[in-house]
C-alpha cells in the first residue's frame, strides 16, 4: 500500500507517489478518468552499452611520419646552429661556460625530447668542427 497525494488544478488531478512518480489523470466530459503513466526506463543492452576495440581504427603511419619529421627537424636545426655559432666565433672554451643554461633553454623551448634532439646534433657538430 502506498501512501498517495494528490491536488486538483481545474480538470486535471496530479497524484504523486511517495516514490517520486508522478500520474497526471484528467476527467473528460462523461466523468471518466483516464490515467497517463510514468515514462519507463529503457533497458540498456550489450549491444549499445559496449563498443568494440575493432571498430576504432587510427592511422599510425602519418603519425610515425610526423615524429620522424620533427625529430629530423630538430637534428638540422642543432647542425645549424653550432655551425653558425662556430663561425660566429664562439670557443669551445666560451661554449663551456654557457653550456648548460644553453641546454636548459633549448628543453625548454622544444620539450625534453625533441630540445634533447636538438642538443646532441649541436653538440656532435660543435665539438666535431
Amino acid at each position: 500500500m502506498s501512501i498517495m497525494k494528490g491536488s486538483t488544478l481545474g480538470k486535471i488531478t496530479l497524484t504523486a507517489a511517495l516514490s517520486g512518480s508522478l500520474v497526471a489523470t484528467s476527467i473528460g466530459p462523461a466523468m471518466a478518468e483516464t490515467a497517463v503513466a510514468p515514462p519507463q526506463p529503457v533497458a540498456v543492452t550489450d549491444e549499445v552499452a559496449h563498443t568494440s576495440d575493432a571498430d576504432t581504427q587510427v592511422a599510425w603511419l602519418p603519425i610515425i611520419t610526423a615524429v620522424i619529421l620533427a625529430g629530423g627537424a630538430a637534428d638540422g636545426m642543432g647542425r645549424q646552429a653550432a655551425i653558425k655559432l662556430h663561425d660566429a666565433g664562439l670557443s669551445q672554451a666560451e661554449y663551456e661556460g654557457i653550456k648548460w643554461g644553453l641546454r636548459a633553454a633549448v628543453i625548454e623551448l622544444l620539450t625534453p625530447i625533441f630540445g634533447g634532439i636538438f642538443m646532441v646534433s649541436f653538440e656532435n657538430t660543435f665539438y666535431r668542427l
